[in-house]
């Protein structure tokens, strides 16, 4: 009677050790495929976007979107304190893995004038809190800067639960995710 019992304490727990690595290893790859992002090293953090969307954009030209955007003239911004707010289950889809999670940062954001006017502070803050809702930004008058606070929603994939890539779930970007990524992910 007592071996039936232990036999199911060990399953039950080598199930739980399994799960917890795996997402340990998802929060891991995720945390450098942001950082990498933060050091600029944009064609390294590539390494960790979800194949199916160079199908669709190849890869160089996706460095140089990034690039673009990380480099704009009119904008400096930055990216701080990463954070895996939680990683969910993983799902067999296609023979694939997927697990939904979810990421928060800072975004803190500068703009620029190329031609010397002053900027509409309260007009820029009011399309931001549209954007990000209302307690999620703030203006710091005496750095001229937006501090973001911005949580996303994160589609991790891996053919093994070891490698893994992700991509970001936008809300206006799901038909072009809809490609790749299984519809009731999305």
């Amino acid at each position: 009677m007592l071996r039936p019992f232990i036999v199911f304490v060990f399953v039950a727990f080598s199930t739980t050790l399994s799960a917890q690595a795996y997402k340990d290893s998802i929060k891991a790859q995720f945390l450098r495929y942001t950082n990498l992002l933060i050091e600029k090293d944009f064609a390294k953090s590539t390494e960790y976007i979800n194949p199916g969307f160079f199908k669709l954009i190849p890869k160089p030209q996706l460095v140089a979107v990034i690039e673009k955007t990380y480099n704009n003239p009119a904008l400096d911004f930055s990216i701080e304190n990463p954070v895996v707010v939680s990683v969910g289950d993983s799902k067999i889809i296609n023979r694939d893995n997927f697990v939904k999670m979810q990421y928060s940062n800072f975004l803190k954001m500068h703009f620029k004038s190329s031609d010397g006017r002053v900027q509409d502070t309260a007009a820029t803050k009011a399309a931001l809190t549209r954007q990000f809702g209302q307690n999620n930004v703030s203006y710091d008058a005496a750095t001229d800067t937006y501090k973001i606070f911005v949580v996303k929603d994160v589609i991790a994939n891996s053919t093994d639960k070891q490698n893994w890539t992700f991509v970001i779930v936008e809300e206006k970007q799901k038909p072009i995710l809809e490609k790749f990524i299984p519809k009731e992910l999305l």
